[in-house]
């Protein structure tokens, strides 16, 4: 099992309790400097994948609808293709958002995780 930023736990944990959603990937933004492996200081992402045969649609429907509870502007959901072509396998989601002066914490992972754990 990969090692999991500490602020990343809560919205790890939501997003893995809906049913069709798996994460894939997350960081926290920490490290020295400027860079923590992945992504900037003060920036975090979870990309995740959605099976649209156990119910994954509705989750991210779900997620979707928190993510515009919370902010407009200071967390986005983008979806990535991987490889040639797109197959449901192919596709996955990212969310990230910014902890810095610009984009307070209030509206970071752990509060995204709330609203998730909530809404379900």
């Amino acid at each position: 099992m990969e090692t999991i930023d500490m602020n990343m736990i809560p919205l790890y944990s939501a997003l893995n309790s809906m049913k069709g959603i798996e994460t894939v990937s997350v960081c926290g933004g920490f490290g020295v400097g400027n860079h923590s492996g992945p992504c900037v200081f003060g920036k975090w992402y979870v990309t995740f994948t959605v099976n649209i045969e156990w119910g994954g649609m509705v989750s991210l429907a779900n997620v979707i609808h928190c993510i515009n509870c919370l902010t407009t502007n200071k967390i986005r959901i983008t979806v990535c293709l991987e490889g040639d072509y797109p197959k449901p396998e192919s596709i996955y989601y990212k969310i990230e958002g910014w902890d810095d002066e610009m984009h307070p914490p209030s509206v970071g992972p752990n509060n995204l995780a709330r609203m998730i754990e909530a809404d379900e």
